[in-house]
């Protein structure tokens, strides 16, 4: 966690009836590192809609979203990540995306998302 972390992993966690949840919540540099874990569908991005607000009340200016441990990701999910990117992108902010399973590059590449998303 962060030292200025104002929230414990049970309130990240809090209420899990989904498939989505995250792994790690660290700092890494001037960046705030989240490691998401599981489905990221329409049945979950409401909860990474929640954590991302979390971790921009930390003022963190740059997010990186670590997605090796997604397993499945859909057009809800995708949406959600192209919304959250130019929402921090308006606000000077940065979002990366690290380690983007290769199924969920595919559906990137072919909606044509993967061109405006920073992918690492």
């Amino acid at each position: 966690m962060f030292p200025s972390w104002p929230y414990p992993p049970s309130v990240l966690q809090a209420d899990v009836r989904t498939q989505l949840w995250l792994d790690t919540a660290e700092s890494d540099g001037g960046a705030a590192r989240v490691r998401l874990c599981g489905e990221l569908d329409i049945a979950t991005v409401a909860d990474l809609t929640r954590w991302v607000v979390l971790l921009r009340l930390d003022s963190r200016e740059h997010l990186v979203i670590d997605l090796s441990a997604v397993t499945f990701c859909d057009a809800a999910g995708l949406s959600a990540l192209t919304a959250l990117h130019r929402t921090f992108r308006g606000e000077g902010r940065r979002l990366t995306l690290h380690h983007v399973p290769a199924g969920v590059r595919r559906v990137m590449a072919i909606t044509g998302d993967d061109r405006d998303l920073d992918i690492v």
